[in-house]
């Protein structure tokens, strides 16, 4: 998970996309273990 921080870096529209696939990473999950 802390390499999506990395790339997430990278470029703004990369940071979108890491951004709603987090979203729904924490949706799925709904568990504490995952903040970003």
């Amino acid at each position: 998970m802390h390499a999506t921080s990395n790339f997430l870096a990278d470029s703004p529209e990369s940071a979108e996309r890491t951004d709603r696939v987090l979203g729904d990473t924490r949706r799925n999950l709904n568990q504490g273990w995952i903040v970003a």
